[in-house]
């Protein structure tokens, strides 16, 4: 059973009708809670999610390491913009 936060619809990045997660466009684990959101399915979310933590990279604890905001909203737009030419 999906969760409530999810929906059917178009996934702007690879153009399926799947259900939809919300994604945040500024990780919560830096920002809190932003409402800069889109939404993606599930495999795109965790590709997306995925390519993050590699630019990230890790901080001198281990953890992710913080961005500036406007690398974040640049990094997704290039992700949705890099499906539209596959």
């Amino acid at each position: 059973m999906p969760s409530k936060n999810t929906r059917k619809g178009k996934c702007p990045r690879c153009k399926r009708n799947r259900q939809m997660t919300s994604h945040h466009i500024l990780p919560k684990v830096h920002f809190r809670e932003t409402g800069e959101r889109a939404d993606l399915c599930r495999l795109c979310h965790n590709d997306f999610e995925k390519i993050l933590e590699y630019v990230e990279g890790k901080n001198a604890k281990g953890g992710r390491r913080k961005l500036s905001i406007w690398i974040y909203r640049e990094l997704f737009d290039l992700y949705i913009k890099a499906g539209e030419k596959e």
